[in-house]
């Protein structure tokens, strides 16, 4: 991971996608990859750094199919500012909201509605006005069913539930207790919430 991280992979195809996606610069908000991809929230820095990297960005927003907003919300909160409080956090997401002409100027092409948001690990539970802000936009989740906010957090129809991002520690205590297919019980791991699984 750490070549990718560092810039030296090789850029990529986006999986062959037609899709164009343009990633807000959004600096401030996006500070250090190598310091923001542990844990499951990681995939708040990882996705953007990863698309960054593949052929499917863009740099013309007229291009655009999609306009991802990045932010590191829980690096934010656990590393730069110590344990920030839900209130503090909701009120950095107003901020941004309310300078949307500023931090967000394509917003207004359709509502928001081709606005992508990553929330990780009980995200949205840090920004419960969402709904008032950006209620059209397109989520992605770790958390289908966030305690505090349940499935009324969640919409099918337009949000997608990923699975949260597996670091090298995780991944090395996992394999400690790996065994052959036939002798598990599990299939699969899903670190996250989802109904139904």
């Amino acid at each position: 991971i750490y070549p990718a991280l560092l810039g030296m992979a090789p850029r990529h195809e986006c999986y062959s996608t037609a899709l164009r996606i343009f990633v807000y610069p959004l600096h401030e908000k996006t500070r250090g990859v190598l310091h923001c991809q542990h844990g499951q929230w990681g995939l708040e820095a990882l996705i953007p750094h990863w698309l960054r990297q593949g052929s499917c960005v863009t740099e013309d927003p007229g291009e655009a199919d999609f306009f991802l907003v990045p932010w590191h919300t829980w690096c934010d909160r656990m590393v730069y500012r110590l344990n920030q409080t839900r209130r503090e956090i909701s009120k950095i997401y107003i901020d941004l909201m309310r300078r949307h002409k500023e931090f967000l100027p394509h917003w207004s092409r359709n509502g928001g509605k081709d606005h992508i948001f990553i929330f990780s690990d009980q995200g949205l539970n840090f920004f419960p006005e969402w709904r008032d802000w950006i209620p059209h936009s397109i989520f992605l989740l770790t958390e289908a069913l966030t305690p505090h906010c349940g499935p009324t957090c969640f919409n099918p129809w337009k949000d997608v539930v990923v699975p949260g991002h597996t670091d090298y520690f995780r991944y090395r205590r996992m394999m400690a207790w790996n065994r052959p297919s036939d002798e598990r019980n599990l299939l699969f791991n899903f670190h996250g919430r989802y109904p139904g699984l």
